[in-house]
């Protein structure tokens, strides 16, 4: 998510789990890691959306946590709390977005996968906020909307991937408190 984020320019990206098909082992990475981890043809999208379709895309990515379902959001550039136990479309609680409370008018520039913002998983919210510019159109499969800040289908997600590990050397991990499950 932080590679989706800061190779589109955006505030904020949004991934599905699902995505991702497996982890990457401690020590040297190759090529072949990259495309088991990122196996699936995805390119890197950017959308303009309001905090409601912002809070609206969190609640659907946790809403079939319980069956470990891949629509399970993987995030940079916001932290968010959950609770399972809570009815589905009321999960969410509070979200930190781009350093701050959430404020559900304010447009965000939000990163995702193409298969994200065309609705995979059943995530409705880009798609929504790419129709809602006054210019939408869909010329043969190719949207043309304001709302769409990043849009680069020449490049799949795991190639991005491979440059930027082999231009940015070791990678630490750390958990940093995303995501946080409430109970």
């Amino acid at each position: 998510a932080d590679i989706v984020r800061e190779t589109s320019g955006a505030e904020i990206a949004i991934v599905n789990g699902g995505s991702i098909r497996t982890a990457i082992r401690k020590g040297p990475v190759s090529m072949r890691d990259i495309y088991a981890a990122l196996p699936f043809n995805n390119y890197i999208v950017a959308v303009r959306m309001n905090g409601r379709q912002l809070r609206e895309t969190l609640e659907h990515g946790v809403s079939g946590v319980e069956k470990g379902e891949g629509r399970f959001p993987q995030v940079s550039g916001l932290k968010f709390a959950f609770n399972p136990a809570r009815p589905v479309g009321k999960r969410v609680g509070d979200i930190i977005a781009a350093g701050l409370a959430l404020d559900e008018k304010r447009d965000y520039l939000v990163a995702t996968l193409d298969f994200m913002a065309a609705g995979g998983d059943g995530y409705q919210a880009f798609g929504a906020a790419i129709r809602s510019a006054g210019d939408y159109s869909d010329t043969g499969g190719a949207l043309h909307s304001s709302r769409l800040a990043y849009n680069d289908p020449g490049r799949w997600l795991r190639d991005i991937v491979a440059a930027y590990l082999e231009k940015s050397g070791p990678v630490s991990t750390k958990l940093d408190g995303r995501i946080t499950e409430q109970r």
